[in-house]
């Protein structure tokens, strides 16, 4: 916790005759330190956008068709493997950047920002999820590829439960809580205005054309994360303990 001061506009004088300012103090709850938040931002970006862009250049779509997942995955075990590993490795990462963006916001807004973090931090539950279950069906595909094989890796695909579990707090979390957490950005002007309307661009893209654009969408992630990384490494350790930016309200 920290402990920010403002002094009133009045003062009092003591019984020396000097003037004695009272002062408002207003405690903000900070998860982590700067450097921490400097390192989330970085490492976590850098990682998804590497999971995503190579993903995009070494692997074709994966196939819709019934029984034709696991010999997707038994054609592309090593490539899948290791980009599963850094997207799994790049979830905490991840989670660390974006409650850094929600501690500056909640200077401002904090409501909004609890909303962002709460919606962003189960996406993040399903992020994680989606990805164990590539490391399951990379399993599944190392056994071989039978019809009753074939068949568990579909009914798991497209079991209900795995969907509210991990499935649907990764889309619903990811994408309302960006769009929160980048319309608070946006608003309240903590930080310089491209920077989250890169977060914005780019989780409207991501989830709507994905990869028909002729550019990853992740780049915009990445260059936004960058971005604040820079202003939150800038800052004091009492600056970002306040969640104090040096911008003023917009």
């Amino acid at each position: 916790m920290s402990t920010l001061t403002r002094p009133d506009p009045g003062s009092t004088p003591d019984g020396a005759g000097v003037a004695v300012t009272s002062r408002e103090k207003v405690s903000r709850s900070v998860p982590f330190g700067r450097r921490v938040a400097v390192v989330g931002l970085l490492l976590g970006s850098a990682a998804n956008t590497a999971e995503a862009v190579l993903g995009r250049w070494l692997l074709p779509d994966s196939p819709d068709a019934p029984g034709a997942l696991i010999e997707h995955y038994a054609s592309h075990g090593t490539t899948i493997g290791v980009l599963s590993t850094i997207g799994t490795l790049a979830t905490p990462f991840m989670l660390v950047g974006f409650l850094s963006l929600a501690h500056l916001l909640a200077a401002r807004m904090r409501r909004t920002a609890a909303v962002a973090a709460g919606l962003l931090a189960a996406g993040m539950w399903g992020f994680a999820g989606v990805h164990l279950l590539e490391l399951t069906y990379l399993s599944v595909a190392d056994v071989g590829n039978t019809a009753a094989l074939r068949d568990f890796v579909d009914i798991v695909e497209g079991n209900v439960y795995l969907g509210l579990l991990w499935g649907l707090p990764f889309l619903a979390g990811c994408v309302l809580g960006m769009i929160t957490l980048a319309l608070g950005l946006l608003r309240s002007g903590v930080l310089p205005r491209w920077v989250p309307g890169c977060l914005l661009g780019f989780i409207l893209l991501d989830f709507t054309v994905g990869t028909a654009s002729p550019v990853d969408p992740h780049w915009l992630y990445l260059l936004a994360c960058c971005g604040a990384a820079v202003i939150i490494g800038r800052m004091s350790d009492d600056e970002w303990r306040t969640a104090d930016t040096g911008r003023g309200r917009s």
